[in-house]
């Protein structure tokens, strides 16, 4: 199961003193029902053969919601039973240990009470981070308390999500408003209660208003999102090979079309053992792209609408884009959008590579002058969502119609979706949150 972030806004994690002779796998499943994003199993002192009956159990659960499962502590059961993740505490195994051991697609998550622990985490390669106990709790007595002043700090510190824990209730949330966390995990809070999916559906609706947070920046990816270029794009490299009378198959087209065109040059010289330098068969090809940029590209319905409203409430924006900025810029300039934007942004500008490295968008955040927590990315790609994700910042996967096959997956990888520009309130709602009181 791929990570994203907002599987962290409500984090439900078991405690087998709240049961009063219940089934844990059933209130598991009415924390499920009532809205919970990620469920935690945490066995104090288990029977090894017990644990991995019912880690297996819950599995089984959390999958048929869809919702990831991961294992307290013990990183052995977690990669037995194929678990999401691991959690581990500061002593526990070491973070760098545990993720060697679960490899790069696992979760991991890290508990840390102070700005250096937090740091420490995220270079050993941390998914996320567990801040607490930030209430006095009865789960943990013997936590150390972590002062709001330090949570916020540490929000600011790391570029990965923060998940406030202990002590945390639908009475002391608005506390946590604007410490800028992505999350809260909970036990007493749900598992205590005496109708747990009620209580689950409560404090997601409390967690979704205090988490939204402070927009002040946007980045716009440019093909299949502001501009339906997409379909361009995919026909340009069979439209180039037959331009020197090389017949090739829609397939090639597919295989290279995440490229990067310094990549996709390559490929083609390597491929079709064209006598041509990378610098020659890239012009060449955006020779050919500048026609469809200047004559016939088209941006999507509502971009100028959206732009114009996200200028009216002081929101800076900027362009993030594998496209060379002069053909990026005829485009924008024909369909008088250009001046919407401080700047255009390429992978070219950080080194050529591609949005499968963050180094577009911290560029073009560093521009305007926000950190990826403040800003929005607006992405068609699920890889390039996926990114941004991971990198901080507040991802709106766009629908392309080119790109159809791919919507279940930039739905996954985006903590907004829209399926056109033209009904984009939900963005704008978020942008103009002021009043972050609960009813």
């Amino acid at each position: 199961m791929s990570f994203v972030k907002k599987m962290l806004s409500l984090y439900a994690v078991t405690d087998r003193a709240w049961l009063n002779g219940r089934d844990l796998a059933e209130d598991v499943e009415s924390a499920l029902l009532g809205g919970v994003t990620c469920v935690q199993l945490r066995e104090k002192d288990p029977d090894t053969s017990a644990f991995i009956k019912e880690a297996r159990c819950l599995k089984t659960l959390c999958d048929a919601y869809e919702i990831p499962l991961i294992i307290n502590d013990n990183v052995n059961i977690a990669m037995q039973i194929g678990a999401a993740g691991i959690h581990i505490g500061q002593n526990d195994m070491p973070a760098d240990k545990a993720r060697a051991l679960i490899g790069p697609d696992m979760i991991l998550g890290v508990s840390a009470q102070t700005v250096k622990q937090a740091l420490d985490a995220q270079a050993a390669g941390a998914d996320y981070l567990g801040v607490g106990a930030v209430f006095p709790t009865g789960t943990k007595p013997d936590a150390d308390n972590v002062s709001l002043d330090i949570l916020k700090q540490i929000c600011e510190a790391v570029s990965i999500p923060v998940v406030a824990i202990g002590g945390i209730n639908k009475e002391n949330l608005p506390l946590l408003s604007d410490t800028g966390i992505d999350g809260v995990a909970v036990v007493s809070a749900i598992f205590a209660q005496p109708d747990i999916e009620k209580a689950a559906s409560d404090l997601k609706h409390a967690v979704s208003t205090l988490i939204r947070p402070a927009i002040k920046g946007a980045i716009f990816d440019l093909d299949g999102t502001l501009l339906d270029s997409i379909g361009y794009w995919h026909k340009a490299p069979l439209l180039y090979l037959e331009s020197l009378g090389i017949r090739a198959k829609q397939e090639t087209a597919e295989f290279i079309f995440s490229m990067t065109l310094p990549e996709a040059c390559k490929y083609l010289i390597d491929c079709f053992g064209l006598n041509k330098t990378l610098d020659d068969v890239a012009e060449e090809i955006n020779i050919m792209m500048e026609r469809f940029y200047l004559r016939d590209i088209d941006i999507k319905p509502g971009v100028a609408a959206m732009l114009d409203s996200l200028k009216q409430r002081n929101i800076p924006c900027i362009v993030a884009t594998v496209t060379d900025a002069p053909l990026a810029k005829a485009a924008l300039n024909r369909h008088g959008i250009l001046e919407y934007f401080e700047d255009v942004v390429t992978v070219a500008d950080v080194g050529g590579r591609g949005k499968l490295f963050p180094d577009v968008y911290v560029r073009a955040a560093q521009i305007i002058g926000t950190k990826p927590k403040q800003t929005l990315v607006f992405e068609d790609a699920p890889h390039a969502l996926n990114t941004a994700s991971k990198a901080g910042f507040v991802t709106v996967g766009v629908f392309d119609n080119r790109g159809k096959k791919h919507e279940d997956a930039v739905k996954e990888k985006s903590d907004y979706f829209l399926a056109t520009f033209e009904q984009p309130q939900e963005i704008l709602d978020l942008i103009d949150i002021e009043d972050r009181s609960f009813s």
